[in-house]
């Protein structure tokens, strides 16, 4: 008995109570009381007690609670939470929100920030052919790719290579792993030509990473008579159409747990939504459609739109996806 004195006794009343309870037959509770520095008189009113008012209030916040905080994947901390339990019609305090999530220990999904390290080698200027002006008069015209770093809680760093048609503004190819190379940089761009019959005068733009300047890369627009622009040096706005998505789709709802190079199944998110370079249409989050067809759509701006679990490659994806890894 005594040995369990520095285990038990540091923790809660509850974790107390619950040991004297489950030992109650084994063991006198006048002794573990003892044992525990514990008033007996304490003991019996906890096991008697009934719940107040304020408890059985907070067991139904908790609750809520619980359920924005699954619903958001874990990324939502006190604040946002509170905010959605205005809207459900709680009137509580930012702090006891806090309160409520530090006694149920959980707390939001905050991405580690990539820290980046110049290699300090210069890159010689290079042709700026899209010099900012991202408008196009149809689709399969101006692109513009991208690689982004990813932090997943198992693998570390991962790294996605996307591709935008500029007048759709929809994510025509991709490509994920776990280094980045220009391999990756070219497999995206594969894939986004596997939506175009004929390549020949397309300009693509990029910045002036080194998987974007490798002779691998080059030799395949090249081959596929893509015209290639770069952004200048330290200047991302000149490619802030891919950046922005990007951006967009860490903010929200990219958590990757798991990857699975050959196979990586995604789900699409109920959210349809509107974009400003397209007179505001409301076009479809996953336009399920062949590869070669119609790749700009209008659909209804209702929200009932059906999850599916499919290959991304074989369809296109707009700006406003949310991506997760099951």
């Amino acid at each position: 008995m005594k040995k369990s004195y520095s285990h038990i006794r540091q923790r809660t009343i509850t974790a107390i109570i619950t040991f004297i309870t489950a030992y109650q037959d084994k063991y006198p509770i006048k002794l573990m009381c003892k044992v525990l520095n514990m008033n007996r008189s304490t003991f019996y009113k906890c096991i008697h007690h009934v719940l107040s008012n304020r408890e059985i209030e907070n067991q139904k916040l908790d609750a809520d609670i619980w359920a924005i905080y699954y619903d958001t994947n874990c990324r939502y901390g006190a604040p946002k939470i509170c905010d959605d339990l205005h809207d459900r019609g709680w009137h509580v305090s930012l702090k006891r929100v806090q309160r409520r999530m530090a006694a149920m220990g959980i707390r939001s999904i905050v991405i580690k920030k990539y820290r980046h390290v110049s290699n300090n080698v210069h890159v010689d200027e290079k042709e700026n052919i899209l010099n900012q002006d991202f408008t196009a008069t149809g689709i399969n015209q101006k692109w513009c790719t991208d690689i982004t770093y990813i932090f997943t809680q198992k693998d570390g760093w991962t790294y996605l290579a996307s591709v935008m048609d500029l007048y759709s503004r929809r994510i025509i190819g991709w490509a994920y792993d776990t280094s980045m190379t220009a391999e990756l940089a070219v497999k995206a761009v594969r894939n986004a030509c596997m939506n175009v019959s004929d390549t020949e005068g397309i300009i693509i733009q990029s910045d002036l990473g080194t998987q974007y300047t490798s002779e691998l890369f080059e030799q395949y627009l090249t081959n596929h008579k893509i015209r290639h622009s770069f952004s200048r040096k330290g200047c991302p706005y000149d490619n802030a159409c891919i950046e922005s998505f990007h951006s967009l789709l860490k903010r929200k709802k990219c958590i990757v747990k798991r990857i699975r190079i050959q196979k990586m199944p995604i789900r699409v998110s109920s959210n349809i939504s509107s974009h400003g370079t397209i007179t505001g249409e409301s076009i479809v989050a996953l336009a399920i459609r062949p590869r070669m067809k119609c790749m700009r759509g209008v659909w209804h701006k209702s929200r009932n739109f059906s999850v599916h679990h499919i290959v991304l490659r074989s369809y296109v994806i707009n700006k406003v996806v949310w991506i997760y890894q099951e």
